[in-house]
């Protein structure tokens, strides 16, 4: 029997016990809910980013830019000038001054300015992506000093839009007063005054834009503050120390990748010190494309070209080209022991001859406002792992000694000397050097003097058993002065060389 319209009225409008309401609509349904963006989404918007911050990156480094930009300030401040020279030929037309001037100073500004928070909009980016992923990048040192550069930069970039905006608004407001009276000449010279200002600091500070039109932007931001006294990856641990949070996280998932390609018997430490070794040979000049290749295969099993010659892989070739630059840029010094060590396994020299013990070191020989760093190498060239002290003694130095104590792993010596490469299988420098740079024990100081302390002044590093016997002494000597400027412009233009080499390969 049909159901009564009572009935069908009664369910349709959900009354009754046990019955619940319709469901309401839920036009959102398919959407993520705030702060549950996928990991492909954020990364679609981080490719985003960077790929708005290069293309205005590289508008606002293109030469003809860069002139515009840098010389806004001075045709503001010409045109400012004549119009006290030549007074009958300044425009009249309010609307005129203001669109012509107010177009040219936005073309100049623009760039710099959309690179810059589309830079900050990246950091952003990457700290979310690497948060999807179970990482924290705000947690990792270095990273509040690239965020405090990025800051930097658009706190530059504010200032130059306001000195800009004043110089346009008061070229304009001239058009407003009479000719040659106090109000004008007045508005004239405080055009020329902002021109001049904002000039001043865009040249002043040109150098912190450099990183807006570089594909690894937060490299040249990151500095090594934090870093382990000693280290044994000598080569791989101190280039990662010089890369900023996401690239580190990068280098660790191409690492862990790469490892898999080795062949049987070689051991990961040893071929990675290898890699980056044969690297810094390339960039000497001293291995050709053709060695570095065949030095490749000598450690890897094919299928591992995309970790290395592909362009989108973690870490490329060229990439680590520019890495280990990088980190010869920031410490030279430490590329001198590598290239001693070196010569030393060549020569095959006394140090390597005696099969004892082989200490090196080297410190920055200019110490800038009483700072500076030490290197310190250690071989233990005996047929056993042993301990040993190491004393630096820095007079006038705070602290003015160092004491430690450290165990040195057991690093068989060549019988002879060796030819760099050999395409022959047998033994040479290079196999020989990573076997080193696995061994060593590398102690990285940061040196610091007594306020008031200048001139050239010495440090003296000793090393000594268990017994307190001395096994070696060396004295080394740097300048402390004063720093002039801002920041290190040596280590800046090496810096820029670096991010160059890699457009040049």
């Amino acid at each position: 029997m049909p159901p009564s319209i009572g009935t069908l009225s009664h369910k349709n409008m959900g009354i009754g016990k046990g019955l619940s309401p319709p469901p309401l609509p839920t036009p959102y349904s398919n959407e993520s809910l705030p702060g549950n963006t996928s990991v492909s989404k954020v990364k679609e918007m981080l490719d985003t980013a960077n790929s708005q911050r290069l293309s205005w990156g590289q508008l606002l480094m293109w030469w003809p830019m860069r002139m515009w930009r840098n010389g806004f300030g001075i045709l503001i401040t010409l045109a400012a000038i004549a119009g006290f020279i030549l007074p009958q030929y300044a425009p009249r037309s309010t609307f005129f001054v203001l669109f012509v001037w107010l177009t040219l100073f936005l073309v100049a500004i623009g760039p710099s300015t959309a690179a810059a928070e589309w830079a900050l909009r990246g950091a952003s980016l990457h700290n979310q992506h690497a948060k999807r992923r179970g990482q924290n990048l705000k947690a990792q040192p270095g990273s509040d000093r690239i965020i405090d550069s990025l800051i930097d930069v658009r706190r530059n970039n504010f200032l130059h839009f306001i000195l800009g905006m004043l110089a346009v608004l008061f070229m304009t407001f001239t058009t407003l007063t009479p000719v040659s009276e106090i109000a004008w000449n007045m508005t004239l010279m405080l055009t020329i005054t902002a021109g001049l200002a904002m000039s001043f600091h865009i040249q002043f500070t040109a150098g912190s834009f450099d990183h807006l039109e570089d594909e690894e932007p937060f490299l040249s931001l990151h500095a090594p503050t934090h870093h382990p006294t000693q280290i044994h990856r000598t080569l791989s641990e101190v280039v990662v120390n010089h890369l900023d949070p996401a690239l580190r996280m990068r280098w660790e998932a191409w690492r862990r990748r790469l490892s898999g390609f080795l062949k049987e018997g070689v051991e990961e430490g040893e071929a990675l010190e290898r890699v980056l070794y044969i690297v810094h040979l390339s960039q000497q000049g001293l291995i050709d494309g053709e060695g570095l290749d065949a030095e490749l295969s000598d450690l890897y099993k094919g299928g591992c070209e995309e970790l290395l010659f592909d362009k989108e892989a973690e870490i490329s070739l060229n990439l680590l080209h520019r890495l280990v630059a990088h980190a010869k840029a920031w410490q030279p010094i430490f590329f001198n022991l590598i290239d001693r060590l070196q010569m030393d396994l060549l020569d095959h020299s006394a140090s390597i001859v005696n099969k004892g013990w082989r200490m090196d070191a080297e410190c920055d020989h200019i110490s800038t406002d009483g700072q500076g760093g030490l290197f310190i190498f250690l071989h233990n060239q005996t047929a056993e792992s042993k301990k040993v002290r190491v004393d630096v003694i820095l007079p006038g130095g705070m602290p003015d000694a160092y004491l430690f104590s450290v165990e040195v792993p057991a690093c068989s010596s060549p019988k002879t000397s060796l030819p760099l490469s050999n395409t022959s299988g047998e033994e040479d420098t290079i196999q020989w050097m990573a076997h080193y740079l696995d061994r060593t024990v590398v102690l990285w100081l940061k040196i610091t003097w007594s306020s008031g302390v200048s001139g050239l002044r010495q440090l003296s590093v000793s090393l000594k058993d268990e017994n307190s016997q001395v096994l070696q002494s060396m004295v080394i000597h740097t300048k402390v002065q004063k720093r002039i400027g801002a920041g290190d412009k040596n280590r800046r233009s090496r810096l820029r060389r670096a991010r160059q080499l890699v457009r040049t390969m």
